[in-house]
C-alpha cells in the first residue's frame, strides 16, 4: 500500500526540507534570541513532519484509535506497559511537547477548537504539559536520549519563547507565498 506521506526517514530528502532550514535558521535568532544550531534544527524537522497530518496524529492507543488530543497521549504515556516499552512513553511524551508547540506556536487560532469544552483538552494547558514533556523527556538517563537531554531542557525551558519564533516563522512563509503568488499572478497573460 503507497503513502501519501514519506516515511520519516526520507523527509530529508522531501522539497520542504531545506524551505522549512532555511526560514527557521532566519527568522527564530532574530524573533527570540535563540540561535542554538541543534535546537533550531529540531524546530525545522518538527515544521516538516507534521507538514503531513499523518505524522501529527501517528500514534495510536493499545486498542488501535488513533489519538487526537493531548489528554488522551498523556494517558496513553501513562500506561504501565513494562519496561520493554519504555520507549514508547518516551516517545509519547516527546510527541506531546512537539505537538503542543506546534500547535500554539504555529496554529494558535486553532486553540480554541482544539480545547472546545467539549474536548478531552478543555483543561489542558498546552504551554505547561508541552514544558512538562520536554522535561520529561530531557530525564531519561539511557541512551541514545541522554545525549538529546540539553536539546529537551532548552525546549522546556524556551517553550513559549520558540512558539513565537515558530509564530513567526509562519508568518514570513505566508509572507513568502503572497510575494510569490503576485510575482506569478503579474507574469500570466
Amino acid at each position: 500500500m503507497t503513502s501519501s506521506h514519506p516515511a520519516p526517514e526520507l523527509l530529508g530528502e522531501h522539497p520542504l526540507h531545506g524551505f522549512f532550514h532555511d526560514l527557521v535558521r532566519e527568522v527564530v535568532p532574530s524573533e527570540t534570541g535563540i540561535g542554538e544550531p541543534r535546537t533550531l534544527e529540531y524546530l525545522a524537522e518538527l515544521l516538516l513532519r507534521f507538514a503531513f497530518t499523518a505524522q501529527l496524529y501517528r500514534f495510536r492507543d493499545l486498542a488501535g484509535r488513533r489519538l487526537f488530543q493531548v489528554a488522551e497521549m498523556l494517558a496513553e504515556a501513562g500506561q504501565p506497559l513494562g519496561e520493554e516499552h519504555a520507549w514508547r512513553e518516551r516517545e509519547l511524551r516527546q510527541h506531546v511537547g512537539d505537538f503542543t508547540l506546534f500547535w500554539v506556536g504555529v496554529f494558535p487560532e486553532a486553540l480554541p477548537r482544539l480545547q472546545a469544552r467539549s474536548s478531552l483538552d478543555s483543561l489542558i494547558d498546552y504551554v505547561r504539559e508541552g514544558r512538562r514533556a520536554y522535561h520529561q523527556v530531557s530525564l531519561i538517563p539511557d541512551e541514545p536520549y541522554r545525549s538529546q537531554a540539553s536539546l529537551f531542557r532548552r525546549l522546556s525551558r524556551h517553550f513559549e519563547r520558540l512558539a513565537l519564533g515558530l509564530h513567526a516563522t509562519r508568518a514570513e512563509w505566508e509572507r513568502q507565498a503572497a510575494v510569490n503568488f503576485e510575482r506569478l499572478r503579474v507574469s500570466l497573460p
